[in-house]
């Protein structure tokens, strides 16, 4: 009960201080973005493989994002150059599995610039639907045009019904909680 008041919609989120591939420690607190996407992954799922290329494509496509990508398997090993990639084995503090109640990966938590949790349990083409349907600020790289189009994999059924309830989602201004989506 405690763990799930403390990683609700709007909550700060647990710092986390884990070392990166140099050795050097980094903070979550201490990240600079607008949207910082913590992507809890094994380095051996092919299923946070495939949403770690997805999660690639979307920060390529926009500024303002960046990933903390935490491996949570005992043998770390970068999931991609692009994210900051750290090791959940090499915490000083809280434990990430604890912090965030990880069961399973891939696991996705997104948080604003002040670091409180403002969706969670998410894919990336379901982020990519947060910062579009909620018009959120999010910039486009230099070699995109400066609005955000709609992306092709939108003609899906999935993300057909996905935008359909996406306002229903809606539990504040911009914050898009995907949790009371039908599935």
């Amino acid at each position: 009960s405690g763990n799930l008041k403390r990683l609700a919609l709007f909550q700060k989120a647990p710092e986390l201080c884990l070392h990166d591939t140099n050795g050097q420690y980094i903070e979550t607190q201490s990240i600079e973005t607008d949207y910082l996407i913590l992507f809890f992954y094994d380095h051996e799922c092919e299923v946070c493989q495939a949403e770690a290329k997805d999660l690639k494509d979307l920060v390529q496509r926009h500024n303002g994002i960046i990933v903390l990508a935490v491996d949570m398997n005992y043998d770390f090993q970068p999931i991609d150059e692009s994210f900051i990639n750290v090791s959940a084995m090499s915490s000083r503090g809280l434990d990430p599995t604890d912090a965030y109640c990880i069961e399973n990966t891939p696991l996705v938590y997104v948080l604003d610039k002040d670091k409180r949790i403002i969706a969670k349990k998410l894919k990336a083409e379901q982020i990519y639907m947060l910062l579009y349907q909620s018009h959120v600020n999010v910039h486009c790289s230099e070699d995109e045009p400066s609005s955000v189009a709609e992306p092709e994999a939108s003609r899906s059924p999935y993300l057909r019904s996905l935008k359909k309830y996406a306002n229903m989602a809606l539990t504040a201004p911009g914050i898009l909680n995907f949790a009371a989506l039908p599935t």
